[in-house]
């Protein structure tokens, strides 16, 4: 069942593709294409519930100082690293650096800066994801511990509350409550729901009942394509129902999305997620996220570029720079 193997490969792929669905974006090339912040939100949500599940099955407990030590090498040198470049280079160019949002970047605080600062361009605004990640990473262990302790279930029912509790909170922050969209966009409340999906659909695939079930949502291997319509068509909604419900909408897609192309791994519209080349660069996409603004501020620079250009060499250059700084 590839559900239930050691390692997933398709997720490398999958992170390969939601890193350039962000870099896109941010190029300017503005169109209705699922969102890749999302789409990592539910992917990491998914993996560190299938981590923990399977440590605590093995273990009946979680070693919290191992994960946090872990996830302290793999995310802290190459964060701050990201971060000093970002304010060395802005200082070397003549440009203003805004060191309030950098200091909240730095202790992963900048997803409220963005939310009551209205998401401001000063170099640090793409920090926010990592924020979340980072305030899940701390929150997420610990709770799952404590319910798993006192049942399984008792998990799974709070992860499915949460979904519908933090989406119609968001909604009705937004609807009735006069919330920003930046707000809504950024706040880690305001986004659980993404991760508590992941985590939820972690917990689901241990049950046979359930893959069998989503098995039979891909038997021909082009349902994807449905759900990729589908999240074409929310992401092309306005502001006030994306960022409301639309959300919550596309969390749960893109979790059926997620396991649909791991069953679908060998199929051959797929199985370019397995190929070593893209698994590889699944592999740098949080070092390239952190440093994709430098790379596409690059590609800004070269004289008569297109948009598509530019956004082939922005990828370039942080994936360049990537290798570069892992060598």
């Amino acid at each position: 069942d590839p559900l239930m193997a050691s390692r997933l490969p398709s997720l490398d792929g999958l992170r390969f593709l939601a890193a350039v669905l962000v870099i896109v974006y941010h190029g300017g090339c503005v169109f209705p294409a699922p969102d890749g912040v999302t789409f990592f939100f539910v992917l990491s949500g998914f993996l560190f519930a299938v981590l923990l599940d399977r440590e605590f099955g093995q273990t009946g407990t979680i070693n919290l100082r191992n994960f946090y030590i872990r996830r302290a090498i793999r995310i802290l040198p190459a964060f701050y690293a990201a971060l000093v470049v970002t304010i060395v280079g802005k200082l070397l160019l003549g440009n203003p650096v805004d060191y309030g949002h950098a200091a909240a970047a730095g202790l992963f605080a900048g997803n409220y800066y963005n939310a009551l600062s209205g998401h401001p361009p000063t170099g640090f605004a793409h920090y926010w994801s990592l924020a979340v990640e980072e305030q899940f990473y701390l929150l997420w262990p610990v709770t799952f511990l404590g319910l798993a302790c006192v049942r399984r279930r008792v998990l799974m029912i709070f992860l499915a509350a949460a979904i519908v509790v933090v989406g119609a909170y968001r909604t009705g922050m937004l609807w009735y409550a006069g919330a920003s969209d930046a707000y809504a966009y950024n706040a880690f409340e305001c986004r659980f729901d993404s991760l508590a999906t992941g985590c939820l659909t972690g917990l689901l695939i241990a049950s046979a009942a359930f893959r069998g079930l989503v098995t039979r949502t891909c038997r021909t291997g082009l349902e994807p394509l449905l759900v990729i319509g589908l999240l074409v068509w929310s992401n092309a909604q306005p502001a006030l129902f994306h960022h409301g419900p639309g959300f919550t909408l596309d969390s749960l897609l893109m979790a059926l999305l997620l396991l649909q192309l791991v069953i679908l791994g060998r199929h051959p519209a797929w199985c370019w997620l397995n190929w070593s080349p893209v698994r590889f660069l699944g592999t740098l996409s949080y070092s390239a996220y952190l440093l994709h603004a430098w790379g596409l501020a690059f590609a800004g620079k070269v004289p008569g570029a297109p948009l598509a250009a530019r956004i082939v060499i922005g990828i370039a250059v942080g994936v360049v720079r990537v290798v570069i700084d892992g060598m």
